[in-house]
């Protein structure tokens, strides 16, 4: 029997497939990154300044900074640039005006091009750091607030080394400031040796569930858990919540860097035809599904003229493609989005 012919996918599809496919390796880029501050921390330095309760001091001397970032953003730089190029490789047939076929390579170094991912990943990564220093300034002054020393404090903040890997484990930097201060409850709860709020852990859905049986025999027995077990049980919740934070920015910004080099490879392919932007028509296409925003299922089939007029969402939010954040939309209308943009071009412009 003959095979079928292999179903050719639509470009869309093409580009979620792209998105899933790299938003690991700008998953792992994050958490590399955090590994290597937390790894880097001189401990001595950090418990110095603590003890001198300085707590700028402190935080200087943990080295959160952009550069320490390096391999997130090269990740992100490379999903923009696969992107760009399977959109150009996928793309409709352009023409210019004398009705000949162009050919449209991305380049990923035209000015217009570098410019844009380097906002991307230059105004990310400047959120991250100053969120991490934000957080940390939060663990220190906490940490003041509950009689910890100064070399507890800066363990809480790096971690403490693992026996057999030698690395830092559970440690807070890196963790969003809601997820820090999710961190400083738990500690709470299960410090108390209060039945009903140990008990109160079980609910939270990030916490390493191998704990529960010794969990449930302390709060049986009615006993407190010995600090030990507290930074245990504590120090996988971060790092388990750092797995999570590490996906959600994956998720978002992979799919901001593809759609984006979408945007700019239709650029391109639009400089070389010699067309006009008022040949130009875009169409927001939702992914469909009972988990599409609501306000992006009204936005579907939504369609403008040019490459510069936005789409504008029930909310008000303006995007010129989805994920963009360009024109001030917010994280409600941008994470984890799964959208797309259809663009076409009218090749009778200027025909008579």
């Amino acid at each position: 029997m003959a095979k079928r012919p292999t179903r050719k996918l639509s470009q869309r599809k093409q580009l979620r497939n792209l998105i899933d496919a790299l938003e690991p390796s700008v998953a792992k880029a994050f958490r590399e990154s955090i590994d290597d501050i937390r790894d880097k921390i001189v401990l001595i330095q950090v418990v110095k300044a603590l003890e001198k309760r300085d707590i700028d001091a402190a935080l200087k001397a943990l080295n959160i900074e952009n550069a320490a970032f390096k391999p997130l953003s090269k990740a992100i730089a490379e999903a923009f640039d696969a992107g760009g190029s399977l959109t150009a490789k996928t793309m409709k047939k352009l023409k210019d005006r004398s009705g000949a076929e162009v050919v449209l390579r991305f380049d990923v170094e035209n000015p217009r091009a570098n410019k844009l991912i380097k906002e991307h990943s230059g105004k990310l990564i400047t959120q991250i750091t100053e969120d991490a220093l934000e957080s940390s300034r939060f663990v220190i002054s906490e940490g003041y607030k509950a009689g910890k020393g100064p070399k507890s404090i800066a363990l809480d903040l790096a971690g403490r080394k693992d026996r057999v890997s030698g690395k830092r484990v559970g440690g807070k930097i890196g963790l969003s400031e809601p997820q820090t201060k999710h961190v400083a409850n738990m500690r709470s709860r299960l410090s108390s040796g209060t039945p009903s709020e140990m008990r109160k852990v079980l609910g939270i859905k990030l916490r390493y569930k191998r704990f529960d049986r010794t969990l449930l025999k302390h709060i049986e027995a009615g006993t407190k858990l010995s600090d030990a077990d507290v930074n245990r049980m504590v120090g996988r919740y971060s790092d388990n919540a750092i797995m999570h934070r590490s996906k959600m920015i994956a998720r978002t910004e992979t799919g901001t860097a593809v759609m984006e080099s979408k945007y700019e490879s239709f650029n391109q392919g639009l400089d070389k035809t010699g067309y006009t932007e008022d040949a130009v028509t875009r169409v927001w296409r939702t992914a469909g599904g009972p988990d599409v925003r609501h306000t992006h299922a009204a936005m579907d089939g939504q369609t403008v003229k040019g490459m510069k007029t936005p789409f504008v969402s029930p909310s008000g939010a303006r995007l010129l493609y989805p994920f963009d954040t360009s024109l001030g939309a917010g994280p409600s209308e941008t994470v984890s989005c799964k959208c797309d943009m259809e663009i076409n071009i009218d090749f009778s412009e200027g025909l008579e």
